[in-house]
């Protein structure tokens, strides 16, 4: 039997990124403590090396971006490794860097993830949809802050998180992890858009595909309100 989440499945949900399109993050890593004799975790000192992260979109089929990401180290080498993002799950290596374009306050980015209880940590609740000034020009923006607590590693780790409206290309996203070993100090790694290459031509669906990407947006739009709602009552 055919249900509602297999038809909406099969039918072809558009990304609004093209292949060509790249993207580059200064990366930076800080380390937040009362206490100034507390050192900080192997890890932020890991991190600490990679000053850029430059993510290239090498294919893009319906829901599924597989792109390059390039980490550019403080000592002048780099590494490139490929990943790929369901716009509708928050499936993949790249989570976070892409989402569905042009949503609106109230939608959830990778509203799949609420369909399994295993990944329903992938959803972004859309708090804001508001504009904000870049390097590049003046943008329409997709405000979202999350909060998780169900890491085996931190006490809580939150996210903050802002995306381009047309594109759904993450452009800014600060993240602040406080560790079980550590709870009275935290560690905070942001993200923030230095270029933003975009051929936001090729990036928008023709007219033909766009009443069936948006119905069918809009049906997930609901199931997931009501879904969520039950939870909460349960």
């Amino acid at each position: 039997m055919c249900t509602f989440f297999d038809l909406a499945i099969s039918q072809q949900v558009l990304a609004g990124v093209s292949q060509g399109d790249s993207f580059t993050y200064e990366f930076s890593v800080f380390w937040v403590s009362s206490n100034p004799t507390m050192a900080p975790p192997d890890e932020v000192y890991s991190l600490n090396e990679t000053s850029l992260i430059h993510v290239a979109v090498k294919e893009v089929g319906g829901a599924i971006v597989v792109m390059n990401i390039t980490r550019f180290f403080k000592n002048g080498t780099s590494t490139t490794t490929q990943a790929f993002v369901n716009i509708l799950s928050g499936d993949g290596g790249g989570f976070g860097l892409i989402i569905a374009p042009n949503l609106n306050k109230g939608s959830v980015a990778y509203p799949y993830a609420l369909l399994n209880e295993n990944t329903t940590s992938n959803a972004i609740p859309i708090m804001e949809l508001t504009v904000k000034n870049y390097p590049f020009g003046q943008r329409e923006v997709l405000h979202a802050v999350v909060n998780q607590t169900d890491s085996s590693k931190y006490v809580r780790v939150s996210h903050d998180i802002y995306f381009d409206r047309k594109t759904g290309v993450m452009l800014e996203w600060r993240i602040e992890q406080i560790p079980y070993t550590t709870p009275t100090a935290k560690i905070v790694l942001t993200w923030k858009i230095k270029d933003f290459n975009i051929n936001e031509t090729a990036s928008i669906p023709n007219q033909e595909q766009w009443p069936q990407t948006i119905i069918v947006i809009a049906l997930v739009a609901v199931i997931v309100s009501f879904i969520y709602l039950r939870r909460r009552k349960k």
